[in-house]
């Protein structure tokens, strides 16, 4: 194997000297200068392996893709044992194969592919690439055979995922369904997050079995006579359905009928002793599974007048339990723990002892970490948390709601890599240029209305070196914040409870303030901003975000039917109006309120369309108010397709910052900014 070092040992001095002249070109990005005299050197030394792979590189920074490969290939080929040399040349036949689908030359893009696969053979982009020209050949068997070898080699790919059930999933066999499943559970398993949760779940939906049990889910009795026969357990032991309701919502109103239907016929299903039918100690797995996707959602599935009577018998007989020191059936805690949460009982701590898991030991402890120690964890830490300012009279509200329901719930993410601050927002924003406050190398951050943490611990692990403030107004959402923090090992962060409103309390100034639908939510916004800007340093930078009116006209819709219901943010009005929304069949703007993640939980619903305070915008009226504080407009956060969108509509605004532009977009796409206006603004360095 050949060495660089032993590769430049035996080549003429003039080619070495050509080299580098090319790398110093290349550092001042003189391209067409370095080619020239990279040329140079190779007409010097043909073999000068690193020569051929560096003006491949250059080449193919200029578009001349066919004349890069060449030179990987020269390279690849004089220094075999150079893996660097072999990826160059993978990567361009890979760039080469997109442009050759692009342009329709499919047979081209095929062969290109082919031979890039002969080098790396478990490249995920490359069978994904294979899968989309036998799309466009009309090959489906062949399309869905290389998508699925691209998911078997990188199951965690969520767009990968999309694309194959996109554009093959009604062709899948039974076959082929069950072994992306076992893919995807082994993803899952290694990374569980809410993208692979709505995949896995609409696997789930696609089987043929499935389809019976949503039939059947609206007659009780051919629900109850399919679990009797056994006809139920190959969905309701399947491993990748119970790990998903475990660790997840399962965003889908059919599915959610069905285990609605399934807990209450399973709850009714028992005689009037302390025995449940021996038939149903199968069900203890997908118990267990439910009553943590049950704890999780925050019990929003509907519940019936004769399930509430029976849960409050059960809930006296295990108080009773509890009370004598008498054993609790397994079968009836679960039971009990998909209608309640366990750490409301009392003497909640004696339950494990209490209980004989028998043979479901390690399933029974998950729920009693979700149920019980972890809210008593909560408990414990509220007690914790500073106050550095009192709550002003008209934050009352908004700290009530999301003291009785902590949003949003949350379970695992992927932390992003650290970075210094200036590399953070030369990424996202190329054409900053960037102010001396971004050489902090211990940025001082403030997250304002940090919720349940996601975004702290998110800003917390971003940021090299960052010292973050996390502030709530709700002491509940700061303890499940540091619970969670604590879980991921984030020691970075300080939480405390305060108000925006009366930061005047506090003399700490920040270099970066992030406020995430949190203003929108305030009496009035743009005091609340006001607030902010005295606490952010000359020259700091604050990402905001804040409702779209015209993205939101569908929630606008149902908070005015809510309205006219009179129905209130308590748990059996939030379930008692989901099931109305979801019964319109004519209304398709308010049902529109079903495709959102939110719609699944009961503080997220409450936060959705139940909130006691909101107020909306359009872009318009964001640039009035950042000229009136006298801020400078960096750009959005946003998707790179919607960017490309924007850019071949108005191809002159090269910076993307132009907030008059970008309404003209948005009253053509109304559903851009249909999460929020999400975006970053710089005070002025005075």
């Amino acid at each position: 194997m050949n060495t660089a070092s032993e590769e430049t040992d035996n080549l003429p001095a003039t080619a070495l000297v050509r080299f580098s002249l090319a790398t110093m070109l290349m550092e001042k990005a003189l391209l067409d200068e370095a080619a020239k005299s990279l040329a140079a050197a190779l007409d010097i030394a043909p073999g000068f392996a690193a020569a051929h792979d560096k003006l491949g590189l250059i080449l193919q920074c200029l578009g001349r893709r066919e004349e890069a490969i060449a030179h990987y290939e020269c390279a690849a080929k004089l220094s075999p044992g150079r893996p660097e040399f072999r990826n160059n040349l993978v990567s361009a036949l890979a760039e080469q194969a997109r442009h050759l689908l692009t342009v329709k030359d499919l047979a081209g893009a095929e062969n290109t592919v082919i031979q890039a696969l002969e080098l790396t053979p478990d490249l995920v982009d490359l069978h994904q690439t294979l899968g989309e020209i036998y799309l466009a050949r009309g090959e489906q068997q062949k399309a869905i055979g290389a998508f699925c070898t691209a998911v078997h080699y990188g199951p965690g790919n969520v767009r990968l995922w999309q694309s194959l059930l996109a554009h093959c999933q009604s062709s899948l066999s039974g076959k082929q369904l069950a072994a992306l499943e076992k893919d995807l559970l082994t993803a899952y398993e290694q990374s569980p997050n809410e993208s692979l949760a709505d995949i896995a779940t609409h696997l789930i939906l696609a089987r043929p079995e499935v389809s019976t049990l949503l039939s059947a889910a609206a007659d009780n009795q051919q629900l109850l006579t399919l679990m009797f026969e056994g006809k139920l357990w190959s969905l309701l032991d399947d491993d990748l359905f119970l790990r998903v309701m475990e660790s997840s919502l399962l965003c889908n109103w059919e599915l959610e009928q069905l285990l609605t239907v399934l807990r209450k016929n399973l709850l009714l299903s028992h005689p009037t002793d302390t025995c449940y039918p021996a038939d149903l100690a199968g069900s203890i797995p997908f118990l267990c599974s439910l009553a943590q996707l049950c704890f999780s959602n925050e019990y929003v599935f509907y519940v019936t007048g004769e399930e509430q009577t029976a849960v409050r018998q059960l809930q006296v007989f295990i108080c009773d339990c509890i009370g004598s020191g008498s054993k609790i059936p397994l079968l009836r805690l679960v039971l009990l723990a998909c209608y309640q949460p366990l750490h409301r009982l009392p003497e909640c701590e004696l339950l494990t002892s209490l209980v004989d898991a028998e043979d479901h030991h390690e399933m029974l402890q998950k729920v009693f970490l979700h149920q019980v120690v972890e809210p008593l964890a909560e408990q414990r830490m509220k007690c914790m948390i500073p106050a550095i300012s009192p709550i002003d009279a008209l934050s009352q509200q908004v700290q009530d709601q999301y003291e009785e329901n902590p949003y949003p719930r949350w379970f695992s993410m992927a932390l992003p890599v650290p970075l210094p601050m200036d590399k953070v927002f030369s990424k996202l924003f190329p054409h900053l240029v960037i102010p001396q406050i971004l050489n902090n190398q211990q940025p001082a951050i403030l997250i304002a209305g940090c919720g349940t943490g996601r975004h702290a611990i998110t800003t917390a692990a971003r940021f090299e070196g960052a010292r973050v403030t996390a502030m709530d107004l709700s002491k509940a959402s700061l303890a499940y914040a540091m619970r969670k923090a604590e879980e991921f090992g984030c020691a970075n962060i300080t939480f405390v409870q305060g108000d925006i409103l009366n930061l005047d309390h506090t003399e700490q100034d920040f270099d970066i303030i992030e406020c995430s639908g949190v203003l929108h939510h305030m009496a009035s916004p743009e005091e609340g901003w006001r607030k902010l800007l005295r606490r952010l340093k000359p020259g700091g930078l604050m990402g905001v975000a804040l409702y779209s009116t015209i993205a939101r006209r569908h929630i606008a819709a149902a908070r005015n039917f809510i309205a006219g219901r009179n129905y209130h943010p308590a748990p059996d009005d939030i379930r008692r109006c989901r099931r109305e929304i979801a019964s319109f069949t004519d209304d398709q703007l308010i049902r529109k309120v079903m495709a959102s993640r939110d719609f699944y939980s009961t503080s997220a619903c409450r936060d959705l369309i139940f909130h006691v305070q909101e107020h909306t915008f359009d872009l318009l009226q964001i640039a009035a108010i950042i000229k009136d504080f006298d801020l400078a407009f960096l750009g959005f956060q946003l998707d790179a397709q919607t960017l490309l969108r924007y850019s071949n509509r108005f191809p002159d605004d090269s910076t993307h910052n132009s907030l008059h532009l970008w309404h003209l977009f948005e009253q053509e796409n109304p559903d851009t900014f249909g999460g929020m206006y999400q975006f970053w603004v710089q005070r002025s360095g005075k």
